[in-house]
């Protein structure tokens, strides 16, 4: 208690205690402290860490992970120190989510960010026993009949207030799909493209329940069967949760470095 009351009566206690929390977060990298941690370190009271955190929070110096609820340095603090290493950072947790998801599925995964008008697919994590899906680096507005697609047009005709038939410009999206998307927050497309090729879509939100990109699964008839597909689904959703928690480090990029990471990985492979 002495030690909170000798920060507390210094001349900017607030200021001394904020950078040491930051500090500390600095020093957790991708891992975080939970708020257990930062009151461990003493600066000042359980209470002052609270109104601290979320003032940090607000001004988006400071993250809390919903999945682990621990606290980590957020976009404005590590775009000061370096561009670069957020953008890898984020592209380094969205692998890691993908190989979670590829590993409890036994299928392939691939990630699409948003930028704007257009989904651009910026990580995947391919599974020996399923199928490649779309290349890295490509872009999509909604054309290409897609289960993404159909996650892009849904959204973008409720933004708009416009009938979905509209966007999709003479695409091929399957009525049925967006059906189930607006029912069950799914789309699955059940060896209706390519022969026996099964994918499964959901989307990412932002906090404020925008689409900040889409999530989603392919596989064989063999590999994504009947019994498993919407348990499947259900790890999708988990996957995206979780995403949305690294995304929101972007919501603050400029747009020339949301592009720049959009297309980094440029890797030409078949379209599926």
């Amino acid at each position: 208690m002495a030690q909170h009351n000798q920060h507390e009566r210094s001349q900017a206690p607030a200021l001394t205690a904020g950078l040491k929390l930051l500090e500390r977060l600095a020093q957790s990298g991708l891992e975080g402290c939970s708020f257990g941690q930062l009151c461990e370190l003493g600066i000042v009271s359980r209470a002052s860490v609270t109104r601290l955190l979320q003032v940090l929070q607000n001004e988006g110096y400071v993250v809390k992970n919903a999945h682990n609820g621990k606290y980590r340095l957020g976009i404005r603090m590590v775009f000061l120190a370096d561009r670069v290493k957020i953008l890898e950072w984020i592209r380094m947790r969205t692998r890691e989510i993908l190989e979670e998801v590829k590993n409890r599925t036994g299928n392939t995964v691939i990630a699409f960010l948003r930028e704007g008008d257009a989904l651009c697919s910026i990580e995947k994590v391919l599974h020996p026993a399923s199928i490649v899906m779309q290349e890295l680096g490509g872009r999509t507005c909604g054309s290409s009949g897609s289960p993404w697609d159909v996650i892009l047009l849904a959204e973008r005709a409720r933004e708009q207030g416009s009938p979905w038939q509209e966007l999709a410009a003479g695409a091929a999206i399957r009525g049925h799909w967006l059906e189930m998307y607006r029912s069950k927050g799914v789309v699955l497309d059940n060896c209706e493209v390519f022969p026996g090729v099964r994918r499964v879509a959901v989307a990412v939100r932002t906090s404020e329940g925008r689409l900040a990109g889409v999530l989603a699964l392919g596989g064989t008839q063999a590999s994504l069967d009947d019994r498993e597909i919407m348990e499947y689904a259900e790890s999708l959703r988990e996957g995206a949760q979780r995403l949305a928690q690294e995304w929101q480090l972007l919501d603050a990029a400029p747009s020339r470095e949301r592009k720049s990471f959009c297309n980094t990985s440029q890797e030409k492979e078949i379209k599926q």
